[in-house]
């Protein structure tokens, strides 16, 4: 029995012993305990993790076309501009060709007589130009910036010449209506006894400027939305030129001042020039609106103006004496659509407006250069126009070239109307954008 006693306290005494020993990790080798937060080390007897379970890691978007609230704050554009422009009112007949046989040869009316150039409206085809703009944000949250544009068109030229030697009964002739008599002519080359020509030309140019400030509504990843409001002003300038040369083949056809030329080959020549202007100026408003994917975008811009179109015509005409005995020149004032009645210089104000609208796609090449594709519409809603203040009543006694210059005529032809209808231009722009 005391053999079993003594067996089971020994036994007692080393388990006791051993859950009394404290638990401890193996030193390193370098008999330094290993730091707490040191990578555990994955026995070899564990299976890898598989490549198609692992995550993918999180997309980053192209933060090189991100802009920074704190950059960008200047800008400057250059639009190259092929747009085309209404084409000018000639509601009157200005150049005819006719026959000598007739009884009033290149009137309207006779027979033979066809209209050369005028009652229709003349087109003046595609117009270059160049548009430039610069702007800049006040703040550096983006909320309020100033934007000054200007755009300038090529002039556009329409010109005709008509030339005849007066063989085979052909006449060419500026068409006039007499008061109280009715459709005439004043022949610058007539079958046989005058040979003469025409040079006719009608031209256009456009452009304008404007200020405004940009207050931003709306802005988020997007999409941008920004109110604008200033002062624009918009310039259309034209001119209307009718000029014939006329040349005496036998004598005593052409007569100057009231007198005969006697001499064969003496020459006449008559010009006639109507210029309009229309000056539009006044506020307006607008917006843009612009939404953009990465490099990609669309800007979209509208606006309106209203305000004064101040218009203005200068009348002038001249007829001129080249003896062909010397080189000696005389000139007197009046031409043949031009006369004392009508020549001068005339204003007057009235109220227009001015929408305009514009549609761009652009692409940004880098952070700071952009390029864009679009196309613009712009309208005045009053210009005055040269074509349409032609009066064609004209008084033979006020025309220098006329026989009976100086007889009969009471000044009161042709006279002088304002009138004026609308003009747009519209087309494509090509354009960069440099930001700072």
């Amino acid at each position: 029995m005391r053999w079993f006693v003594a067996i089971v306290g020994s036994l007692l005494l080393i388990g006791t012993s051993a859950l009394a020993q404290p638990r401890t990790t193996p030193p390193a080798s370098n008999g330094q305990w290993p730091p707490l937060d040191a990578t555990p080390v994955i026995s070899s007897d564990r299976l890898p993790i598989p490549e198609t379970e692992r995550p993918a890691p999180p997309q980053c978007p192209d933060l090189a076309w991100l802009t920074p609230p704190d950059e960008h704050r200047l800008w400057f554009t250059a639009d190259l501009l092929l747009w085309w422009v209404k084409s000018a009112p000639l509601p009157q007949p200005l150049v005819t060709m006719g026959s000598a046989r007739d009884s009033i040869p290149g009137a309207p009316g006779q027979p033979h007589t066809s209209v050369l150039f005028g009652q229709n409206n003349v087109g003046f085809g595609p117009a270059s130009g160049v548009r430039l703009g610069v702007g800049g944000w006040f703040d550096a949250e983006y909320h309020w910036a100033a934007e000054l544009n200007g755009f300038l068109l090529a002039e556009k030229q329409h010109r005709k010449m008509y030339e005849s030697d007066g063989d085979n009964g052909i006449a060419l002739a500026q068409p006039i209506v007499i008061p109280g008599h009715g459709e005439s002519a004043y022949d610058a080359s007539l079958g046989g006894l005058t040979a003469g020509k025409f040079l006719v030309s009608t031209s256009t140019q456009f452009g304008g400027w404007e200020l405004n400030g940009l207050r931003n509504l709306y802005r988020s990843d997007n999409l941008e939305f920004n109110l604008l409001g200033g002062f624009r002003e918009v310039v259309l300038h034209e001119t209307l030129m009718v000029n014939s040369d006329t040349i005496q083949r036998q004598p005593n056809v052409l007569s100057f001042a009231g007198q005969p030329l006697g001499n064969v080959g003496d020459q006449i020549s008559v010009g006639d020039r109507f210029r309009a202007t229309t000056d539009f100026y006044g506020p307006q408003i607008g917006g843009k609106l612009s939404w953009t994917s990465n490099r990609f975008g669309i800007d979209f811009i509208g606006k309106v103006a209203m305000g004064v179109g101040h218009e203005t015509v200068s009348i002038n005409g001249a007829t001129w004496l080249l003896p062909a005995a010397n080189n000696s020149m005389t000139v007197m004032p009046g031409g043949i659509l031009a006369q004392s009645s009508n020549i001068g210089y005339y204003s007057r104000d009235v109220f227009a407006v001015v929408p305009e609208a514009d549609l761009n796609f652009h692409y940004d090449l880098a952070p700071w250069a952009r390029l864009s594709l679009g196309g613009s519409f712009i309208y005045l809603s009053r210009a005055v126009r040269p074509g349409l203040v032609v009066d064609r009543n004209v008084e033979p006694g006020q025309v220098p070239s006329n026989p009976l210059f100086g007889q009969g005529s009471s000044g009161n032809s042709p006279t002088f109307l304002f009138r004026d209808s609308g003009y747009w231009a519209q087309g494509l722009n090509f354009g960069i954008t440099i930001r700072y």
